[in-house]
């Protein structure tokens, strides 16, 4: 069994925002043909970097607070585009919170015998909200909107030392799976074979964390059309859980296994 080797960093063409990469090959691959064989073509490893940014700039990377009910945005908290955990996202409501003169008014914390986020009020000012919109991290968050709005309490006035807790687990984790969608030369590769040839879990683990996934037992795509084809290029494109380009900020290294039988 062969293996050919992709390195994204190495690739011709090369877009982490968008999770999509393109080698070109010169001399071009030429895979023979076999009497009576076909060839096949599966990924045996894949390697990338839990690194997957959880707050994106205007998606979702606002919270608002307030000590009017007659403005709910008074002030806003506005996280740059990154990956965080929960105590990386507490930290910055901290700085930001002293920046604009309201230090310790709450804090964002974790119970992680229940994976929920709870808010906890501080205790020396009172009546005082905060306002999540389809522009905050509620999902991450886990709490629920309604009518496109949440208030932390409900009632728009904190008790001190209140906790409220989330509907919801926390999803810092924003990303839960990651499928490869390969084409070995437009025209040659028909009826989707490598679409979705390989789909990994991702494991809620620390990030910066390099997962290495080779799987037991390698999904074969049928390339019989690519034998005695010269082949110039492949592509390569990563996705989410939901078939969404997934923006990456490290590279991913892919091994493909090729065999005849």
């Amino acid at each position: 069994m062969n293996s050919i080797f992709l390195r994204s960093a190495n690739a011709t063409e090369r877009d982490l925002t968008t999770g999509k990469f393109k080698w070109y090959f010169n001399p071009p691959l030429q895979f023979q043909r076999k009497e009576g064989k076909t060839l096949h073509i599966g990924v045996s490893r894949f390697s990338y970097t839990n690194y997957f940014n959880n707050i994106v700039t205007s998606t979702n990377d606002t919270i608002y607070y307030s000590d009017d009910t007659g403005d709910e945005t008074k002030y806003s908290i506005v996280f740059p585009q990154g990956s965080y955990d929960v105590d990386s996202f507490n930290s910055y409501i901290q700085n930001e919170l002293t920046a604009n003169g309201h230090s310790g008014l709450f804090s964002m914390l974790p119970d992680y015998s229940t994976n929920k986020m709870y808010v906890l009020w501080g205790p020396t000012l009172t009546g005082w909200f905060i306002t999540l919109t389809t522009a905050s991290p509620y999902v991450v968050l886990g709490f629920n909107l309604t009518a496109g709005k949440d208030y932390i309490p409900t009632g728009k006035s904190n008790v001190v030392n209140e906790l409220i807790y989330a509907d919801d687990e926390a999803a810092f984790n924003s990303v839960t799976s990651i499928g490869l969608k390969m084409n070995l030369g437009a025209a040659i590769v028909t009826d989707g074979a490598f679409n979705n040839l390989m789909t990994v879990s991702v494991p809620d683990v620390g990030i910066g964390y390099i997962m290495n996934d080779e799987p037991m037992h390698i999904s074969f795509a049928d390339c019989s059309d690519l034998q005695g084809v010269p082949l110039s290029y492949l592509t390569v494109d990563v996705v989410n859980q939901s078939d969404a380009a997934l923006t990456l900020s490290e590279d991913i290294v892919v091994k493909l296994a090729v065999k005849y039988e």
